[in-house]
């Protein structure tokens, strides 16, 4: 445990005035900043740190865009367009619902400023929802067709899986107009680590740098789909009584679920790349059943009501040992909630060396005059946001 403490970054949040980095107790997010802002308090917190370092690149890097790659529900665009008035902004998305969802934010965002301040008076470009909205893949390529733009940043708010890595890193590098990219990644088990096929759309390793460490010291090192997974967990999910049970409930229903597999027939055999369930509505995971009834049905195991019958009858026996098979669970959770800091550094580590590669500078060195600048920093409160290591990179003020 001490080794797994000792090789993986540290977490604190240190200033940082050239970035952007306030301590976290600069700033307070009590509830009635939450309402007003219509976000959780975790939300309001990450969004306000992260615009305020996109605030400063963008300045530097005299940027007439900020591009909001996977925007979802769009909680940082707006933001953003209301700190970055003379700056178009835009929230991509590949998913059409999210976007037509964001846009809908947007617009009751505008109209609540004009019914909160009725009196003064509505200047043009706040009329309108200024946010751009584009349904789009990101793309090297193609990007440059999507925008009416000349010098844009991209940044991500918890960027799933590659689309924070390879995806907006690549696009960085290759993509002309891009000066700058904030980044900060999350569910690093959805990186393509497979390697099948061509290397150069591996999540990892993205550098040379790490790719020849591999190469010549571990030649059969990988990072698996379960050892990814384990990045994503956290101590602090676990070091509090009163959350300990939400946070072991999907870990508890997932591990019964391959037992319960195991030892029931599905209607038919699934090779376990097919057995990633994904997201279940919130009323299937309540309860185990619920869940395995909500799993299979997805899965295409549940063919009729015969095998739902069949289910129901293995799920009441797998569940005789259920308090055997949660402290089980529960203690191999913790123990691999020690290690998910180390697998989460070396993806992070990877991704800044990629970079630095990228734009010719020194891996010791964060900066360079005439290539550009790197670097990779605590921005959230650990405990309110354990994905809280942003990635920032900008290419040189004469690119």
């Amino acid at each position: 445990m001490s080794s797994a403490r000792t090789l993986a970054l540290g977490r604190r949040v240190e200033r940082d005035e050239e970035i952007g980095i306030l301590p976290e107790e600069d700033v307070v997010y009590d509830d009635e900043a939450c309402r007003l802002a219509a976000m959780s308090r975790k939300k309001l917190h990450e969004v306000d740190r992260l615009s305020r370092v996109i605030f400063r690149v963008a300045e530097r890097q005299n940027a007439d865009s900020i591009i909001d790659v996977g925007a979802g529900h769009g909680y940082l665009t707006h933001l953003l367009a209301h700190q970055n008035p003379s700056r178009r902004l835009y929230a991509i998305d590949c998913d059409d619902a999210r976007t037509c969802g964001s846009k809908d934010r947007g617009t009751r965002i505008v109209l609540s400023n004009h019914h909160r301040h009725p009196t003064r008076i509505i200047a043009d470009h706040e009329k309108e929802n200024p946010v751009i909205y584009v349904t789009a893949r990101l793309d090297p390529q193609t990007l440059p067709e999507l925008l009416e733009a000349h010098r844009y940043v991209l940044v991500g708010l918890h960027s799933c899986g590659d689309l924070s890595g390879l995806t907006m890193l690549r696009t960085f590098l290759e993509c002309e107009g891009v000066k700058g990219i904030v980044v900060v990644g999350c569910c690093y088990h959805r990186i393509h680590v497979e390697r099948e096929g061509d290397e150069s759309q591996l999540g990892f390793p993205l550098s040379n740098n790490v790719r020849s460490l591999i190469q010549t010291h571990h030649p059969s090192f990988s990072l698996t789909y379960r050892s990814l997974t384990t990045a994503c967990l956290t101590f602090a999910s676990f070091d509090n009584p009163s959350t300990i049970l939400s946070a072991l409930r999907g870990h508890y229903h997932r591990s019964l679920f391959e037992l319960l597999l195991r030892s029931w027939k599905p209607a038919r055999t699934l090779s376990p790349g097919q057995l990633r369930v994904g997201g279940l509505p919130k009323s299937a995971t309540q309860d185990f059943q619920s869940y395995c009834v909500a799993a299979c049905t997805k899965l295409g195991l549940c063919t009729s009501d015969e095998r739902r019958e069949s289910l129901i009858d293995a799920i009441r026996k797998v569940e005789v040992d259920k308090e055997k098979m949660i402290r089980r669970i529960a203690f191999m959770c913790v123990m691999r909630s020690f290690f998910g800091p180390c697998v989460e550094s070396l993806v992070l580590l990877d991704r800044m060396m990629y970079l630095k590669e990228g734009l010719g500078i020194p891996l010791d060195q964060e900066k360079h005059e005439g290539k550009g600048r790197v670097w990779l920093r605590n921005l959230f409160d650990y405990a309110e946001s354990p994905r809280n290591m942003v990635v920032v990179a900008e290419k040189a003020a004469c690119a």
